[in-house]
């Protein structure tokens, strides 16, 4: 999940019949719900029915593109979700 904040809630929803029942959902928007002030993931559950994992920075797509080594953070609840997501973003 990459939208904007404002939207996360309908997009969250628009997109949970289309997600797979096994698949781990990542979520990289950042900010709090206006009028719940539930942060980005909690709204992606509420609406997904599915445990999300946060994946934030600090990096940018610039380092990214030149190979300059960059740092990510994968958080959620279930450590195992976690860690199949940083084993999927982790480079050597």
């Amino acid at each position: 999940m990459a939208s904007p904040s404002f939207p996360a809630r309908a997009v969250g929803k628009g997109v949970a019949p289309y997600i797979d029942e096994d698949a781990v959902v990542v979520s990289v928007t950042k900010g709090l719900e206006a009028e719940t002030h539930l942060r980005m993931s909690q709204v992606v559950e509420q609406e997904t029915g599915h445990k999300v994992v946060v994946l934030t920075g600090p990096s940018h797509a610039e380092e990214v593109a030149l190979n300059v080594p960059t740092g990510c953070l994968a958080a959620c609840e279930d450590q195992t979700l976690a860690e199949v997501v940083q084993d999927a973003f982790m480079s050597e």
